[in-house]
């Protein structure tokens, strides 16, 4: 049976698989997919449409005698797709409501509900020819050769991934009404490293919260997202220190994360000319070797005194030798998230020291499901804050965006290079929105300032 190729066009992904289905069924293959922008002027207000090219089989022979409505409206739907065809996808609510509840139905094993301008009683007069052993009535849509395997692969992730869309969209986050329209944006801030159900809550709030025509102009979209974005970060403004009260403060993280860098970086900012502050470091990692002398080093650089404690008992002591100092800073050992033993070890460390803030340290380039994981585990040691390393090592933010908003933690520090005391940021909910939408802090954030 020969096959033609054509093209449909639709204003997301999910209305241009609508129109396809919807017109040919399971006879239609995806062959490829393509974004492109249609419309605006110098590159602005364009529109974003996806264009499918599809393979579909000549109509089917049809008995004599015998035509079903079902063979006659195939047969019309092929006859209209002369190469190249192209169909453009309406996106209207009720459309794209009746392709929600198809997919989902065919994702459930279920039959679909009556596509647009379906006649009434169609299916189940189709479905009674079959059970009742009339088959030749039915059209049948040709089974699919080994060859084509790819193609229903690369159909049924992209089917994945509409219904993990949708899953986000009206199930995490019933009531947000987000536009078809917005897919796009959606699916961008998923490619940046937002998880799903954060992009979709932070959308969700744009749409929510002003006039539809006004967010077609992508400055005002842009402005938005940013301010939702602040609203949805909280920070903690850095250490405060309070006078003649001594602040301690433990940092705390997986292996390799910087933890140690990053304290050196906080003990130059307070014991510089900015703070004047008398600052005191303490190690409790014996783990690593070197570990103690590298802190050292630092130490005697900025000139502030060093201890090193093996267990909760040393550590104990060291801190109420540094009772008259402004700022204790307990650099801890790495480890695992995994490791419990390592955990419940750092947890006496902790009741030891009595910090008034545990900081956890996390590298910005590290995958979402490893953050979670981090989080998930270290939290028996109650952290007060997040502090993100590793920040000129990546430029997808998009995880660090979303284990803010999905702990409930604020974040207090960003460490942004390798130049100690300089590279450390206190983080803000600005420079938090910058990093996600330009790929960078503002231009002066490294610095211990507030900007």
């Amino acid at each position: 049976m020969a096959q033609r190729l054509i093209k449909i066009k639709g204003g997301s992904l999910e209305q241009a698989h609508d129109l396809m289905r919807t017109r040919y069924g399971d006879a239609a293959v995806v062959l490829n997919t393509r974004t492109y922008a249609e419309g605006g002027v110098l590159g602005f207000f364009a529109r974003n449409m996806v264009e499918l090219t599809v393979a579909i089989e000549d109509a089917p022979a049809l008995k004599p005698g015998v035509t079903t409505a079902l063979q006659r409206r195939y047969a019309e739907n092929i006859a209209a797709a002369s190469p190249p065809g192209e169909l453009a996808a309406s996106q209207t609510p009720e459309e794209l409501a009746v392709f929600l509840r198809s997919t989902q139905a065919r994702l459930r094993g279920q039959a679909p509900p009556p596509a647009p301008g379906e006649p009434p009683g169609l299916r189940a007069t189709a479905q009674a020819a079959s059970s009742s052993g009339d088959a030749d009535n039915m059209v049948r849509f040709p089974q699919r050769k080994p060859e084509e395997a790819d193609d229903l692969e690369g159909f049924k992730r992209e089917l994945r991934e509409i219904r993990e869309m949708m899953q986000v969209l009206y199930a995490e986050n019933p009531g947000a009404g987000l536009p078809a329209e917005f897919g796009p944006h959606y699916r961008r801030l998923v490619e940046r490293g937002v998880s799903r159900k954060t992009a979709a809550a932070l959308l969700g709030r744009v749409v929510k919260e002003c006039d539809l025509e006004v967010l077609r102009d992508t400055r005002v979209l842009a402005e938005r997202l940013a301010f939702e974005m602040r609203r949805m970060v909280q920070a903690t403004g850095g250490i405060g220190l309070h006078g003649g009260q001594c602040r301690r403060v433990m940092v705390c993280g997986a292996t390799g994360v910087g933890k140690t860098t990053s304290l050196a970086k906080l003990a130059g900012q307070f014991c510089g000319v900015r703070e004047r502050a008398r600052v005191a470091l303490i190690t409790t990692d014996t783990y690593r070797i070197g570990a103690p002398e590298q802190l050292r080093v630092y130490a005697n650089i900025m000139g502030v005194p060093l201890s090193v404690a093996d267990d909760a008992a040393a550590l104990r002591r060291a801190v109420q030798k540094y009772e008259d100092h402004d700022l204790v800073l307990i650099d801890s050992a790495g480890g695992s998230q995994y490791n419990l033993e390592h955990l419940n070890e750092l947890k006496a460390l902790r009741e030891a020291a009595a910090p008034h803030e545990v900081m956890l340290a996390v590298g910005a380039g590290t995958p979402m499901d490893d953050m979670r994981s981090v989080l998930a585990n270290f939290r028996c040691l109650n952290p007060t804050s997040l502090l993100f390393t590793k920040i000129d090592e990546t430029r997808q933010y998009g995880a660090l965006f979303s284990l803010i908003v999905e702990s409930g933690l604020p974040v207090s520090y960003l460490s942004v290079g390798q130049a100690v005391p300089d590279d450390i940021a206190i983080a803000t909910t600005g420079k938090i929105a910058h990093l996600l939408l330009q790929g960078s802090i503002p231009h002066g954030g490294s610095s211990a300032t507030p900007s």
